[in-house]
């Protein structure tokens, strides 16, 4: 487990042993890193071992991503089984480089459905937990990491330490392009109150984001919320608890004409770092980006390593520092914490506990069935909205089988879980029948063990009872095995369409070819 932060801390380890000699400062060591790399700079934040490494961290549009141990080793089985070899040390070292980053294309960031029931996705995108399509990352393994980074914040880690912490203003909000036509003309305000949040909140989500003008990209916003601003918002708000004065907080705005005007994932790159010049940056902040605002960001960066401070007043006293054509210190990240307290309040079994593996939530207006996970317990899939934990009662209002309308699945992939969705149309006669033969199918797809507890017919508006079970007797267990060439069981009637298991994205690029051109590029 772990052996990514754990090369990283051997790193540090040598700059520490090493650094004096290049006329380096060993006590004065910061580290700093963006996307995955904030992820991991908030793992060596909060890791233990770590804590001694290094004096200060920046961390740039960084992810809350955290999985359990059980997660992990699903995801390693599923690679290997993607890869052809045994999950074993030897099974490992019999692929070449290429053929197990080959393996990983099956496992890349989500793509968006092709439907797009508004009300459906705003939940969804505001509470969607697990690994929001990024299968890897830090497992909490209880030696190296024993806690997620916001346990770790909450109680006082790194409290000595200064962070720079910060995101763009639009991070995945072109995520939605695609959708441009089928949204238009949505009013998101109303789908976000059909969905359960205030009528208020809605409107004020809207006028918060002028820039965004169509429907796709006012919910396409919400997935970089939840993905990156809001747990911004959560760890300065936690370190404010322990170390007020030592979180500085920022958000990147400036709009790239070259994605429709948005500040968008990695456009704050070459302005921290002052590389306006380097080789690409006019392909993707035009000709003549702003030199002013290099100046001033890469400043900040510079103070921030230098001094532990880089200019502006801490987030504890609830403002940061905007970086714009035009910057300054402004409120920032409100929106984002309204949003996130109206979550769990609307939706408390999904919203409640980010970090939990055992998850089930209503999915893009369907129903999506996620493998129960627990210890020493087969996977169990279940029709029903929201699913309780292991052991523990059934949750309220949960909508009775009776209510279900089915006419077509769509199983995907996504890492090391299994997302059965069930369209809700029209009522179809055999509707739950079909429902457990997608949750076969998928299960059949991962090489998983699937119980589907079987109930009587539960009244309309009941909240007990679960899905017919597709194979006779109660709590019916079925084996399903994944070999090479593995026997598929009978797809059900409908649109049957595996997702994130090809090696072409949306697009169609061949994304091994691409990778590989851009390896063979980056070693001459």
């Amino acid at each position: 487990m772990n052996r990514g932060i754990g090369d990283q801390i051997a790193a540090l380890e040598w700059v520490r042993d090493n650094i004096a000699a290049f006329g380096g400062d060993p006590a004065a060591v910061t580290v700093a890193g963006q996307s995955a790399g904030g992820t991991s700079v908030m793992t060596l934040f909060t890791t233990p071992r770590a804590q001694s490494l290094f004096r200060a961290a920046i961390c740039m549009s960084g992810a809350d991503r955290v999985q359990s141990t059980a997660q992990a080793e699903q995801t390693g089985r599923a690679l290997a089984a993607r890869a052809g070899v045994e999950p074993t040390v030897a099974g490992w070292s019999a692929l070449t480089e290429d053929q197990a980053l080959d393996a990983q294309d099956a496992f890349h960031i989500a793509t968006p459905p092709d439907e797009i029931v508004p009300a459906a996705f705003v939940r969804h995108a505001l509470t969607a937990a697990g690994d929001q399509g990024m299968p890897f990352g830090p497992v909490i393994d209880g030696a190296l990491l024993p806690r997620s980074v916001s346990d770790a914040l909450a109680s006082g880690v790194a409290e000595d330490k200064p962070l720079l912490i910060g995101v763009t203003a639009h991070e995945f909000t072109l995520w939605m392009l695609h959708a441009e036509e089928q949204l238009r003309g949505v009013d998101v305000a109303e789908a976000m109150a059909e969905a359960g949040l205030a009528r208020e909140l809605a409107a004020d989500y809207v006028a918060s984001q002028p820039e965004l003008g169509s429907a796709a990209a006012l919910l396409g916003q919400l997935i970089g919320i939840r993905t990156f601003r809001q747990p911004m918002a959560h760890w300065t708000d936690l370190r404010a608890k322990t170390s007020p004065d030592t979180t500085w907080l920022y958000d990147f705005r400036w709009p790239s004409p070259f994605y429709s005007d948005l500040a968008v994932h990695c456009v704050e790159l070459p302005f921290a770092w002052d590389l306006l010049d380097a080789d690409g940056v006019s392909r993707t902040h035009g000709s003549n980006p702003p030199r002013e605002l290099a100046e001033v960001t890469h400043a900040a960066w510079v103070a921030f390593v230098a001094n532990g401070d880089p200019g502006w007043r801490p987030g504890s006293q609830a403002v940061g520092m905007v970086f714009n054509e035009t910057s300054g210190e402004q409120p920032v990240l409100e929106i984002e914490r309204r949003l996130a307290s109206a979550a769990v309040e609307a939706w408390p079994a999904e919203a409640s506990d980010p970090d939990d593996p055992v998850r089930a939530t209503e999915s893009w207006g369907c129903i999506t069935l996620l493998p129960r996970v627990s210890s020493g317990a087969d996977w169990v899939a279940q029709g029903e909205r929201r699913c309780s934990k292991p052991g523990g009662a059934r949750p309220a209002a949960a909508p009775a089988p009776s209510d279900m309308n089915v006419t077509f699945m769509s199983p995907s992939r996504q890492g090391c879980g299994i997302h059965v969705v069930i369209k809700r149309t029209r009522r179809a006669a055999d509707g739950t029948d079909r429902a457990h033969a997608a949750a076969g199918t998928a299960a059949e797809i991962a090489g998983v063990d699937v119980r589907v507890q079987r109930a009587g017919p539960a009244a309309r508006g009941s909240s007990t009872g679960s899905w017919p079970a597709w194979s006779p007797g109660p709590s019916q267990t079925r084996k399903i095995t994944q070999s090479r060439s593995p026997k598929r069981a009978a797809k059900p009637p409908g649109h049957i369409h595996q997702a994130n298991s090809a090696s072409r994205d949306r697009a169609g690029n061949d994304l091994p070819a691409m990778r590989r051109q851009i390896r063979a590029k980056s070693s001459r």
